[in-house]
């Protein structure tokens, strides 16, 4: 019975227990050598981001359509496309760039200015 009980009981070496305790470190460290330049890049481009202007997207067309009523004339038109060169000149005095609708292929509604 001592023979089975001797076997049965597996001591580790210290080697095992070397490799038992050492490699989540060594993977903990891979893990932050390889991701250490992602974040730090996406630092930058954070800071990026910010000093950037922000965009407003005119649907030049349906602003115009809109503002000439339901009664268009050549006044009206020329009235509408005032409007909407007005609004445009007001964002780009507050630090936005402003771009026609018909010339973005996709933005997010939130970026959509509404003259």
């Amino acid at each position: 019975m001592n023979a089975i009980d001797n076997d049965t009981r597996r001591s580790f070496s210290t080697g095992q227990w070397v490799m038992l305790f050492a490699w989540p470190v060594v993977a903990a460290v891979g893990v932050v050598y390889l991701l250490a330049p992602r974040v730090l890049s996406l630092d930058t481009l954070r800071s990026d981001v910010a000093s950037r202007p922000p965009i407003a997207v005119i649907d030049v067309d349906a602003a115009v359509a809109n503002g000439m009523g339901k009664s268009p004339t050549d006044q009206s038109l020329a009235d509408a496309k005032q409007r909407v060169q007005d609004a445009a000149r007001k964002l780009r005095g507050a630090g936005y760039i402003v771009l026609d609708a018909k010339d973005v292929f996709a933005y997010p509604a939130d970026f959509e200015a509404k003259p």
